[in-house]
């Protein structure tokens, strides 16, 4: 579909206070402030579906904050897989929208997650549609590399300035690596490890932008 100049290069104004919010965030984004979601019912903790962008059908896998939790559970994992799967046989491109805290590990699911989490991470791995990453908050644990990571073969991962990526929480891991923990001394982890400078530095991710850039920089990479 025909999008005119002036919305191609529109900012995304204040899309950093829907950090949390998958739906709010992909309508944000989305050319006319649409989403439509697939299986709305199930695993709360992504949200997946179609927008447009530049006129292009995009599909959308997107972290979401769940009963005041951001952590991906086995329902969420292959409702994404499912999204995946579907993007790849009908080649549509996908947008990732990564921000989690791990996975749920509840006694309940936990039994289900290493199956679901591997069949998402199959499906990515075997989508040869053009992928892009969008890394907009904290993010701990293994979960930031399943999530459409450049080592599962993302075309382009970018990231907000505010976001960072850590293994382990990053009180946890100043206490390791320095021996003792300080304000002081966490903030050094965070600038040199966890941030995202220091994950562009290190060939994490593609470029630190604005979260009011971020149509515009998806739209680049859509149209490369």
């Amino acid at each position: 579909l025909e999008v005119s100049d002036e919305d191609l290069n529109r900012s995304c104004d204040g899309i950093e206070d829907s950090l949390g919010d998958a739906r709010a965030i992909l309508a944000e984004l989305s050319d006319d402030g649409k989403l439509i979601e697939c299986r709305s019912e199930e695993g709360q903790s992504i949200v997946t579906g179609f927008i447009r962008i530049a006129g292009m059908p995009l599909g959308v896998v997107a972290c979401n904050e769940y009963e005041g939790k951001k952590r991906l559970t086995a329902a969420g994992c292959n409702k994404a897989a499912k999204l995946i799967d579907l993007c790849t046989r009908f080649h549509i491109p996908l947008l990732t929208i990564t921000d989690t805290d791990g996975y749920n590990t509840d006694s309940a699911t936990e039994i289900l997650l290493p199956s679901a989490a591997e069949r998402m991470v199959r499906a990515l791995t075997a989508s040869d549609v053009p992928k892009i990453n969008l890394v907009t908050g904290s993010i701990v644990g293994s979960a930031y590399s399943m999530m459409n990571s450049k080592g599962l073969g993302a075309d382009y991962v970018f990231m907000w300035d505010s976001a960072n990526v850590s293994i382990v929480e990053p009180r946890q891991a100043t206490e390791v690596i320095f021996g003792e923990w300080s304000s002081g001394l966490e903030q050094q982890f965070r600038d040199t490890q966890s941030s995202a400078v220091a994950l562009a530095r290190h060939g994490f991710a593609d470029k630190v932008i604005m979260p009011e850039d971020s149509r515009k920089y998806i739209i680049g990479a859509l149209q490369t």
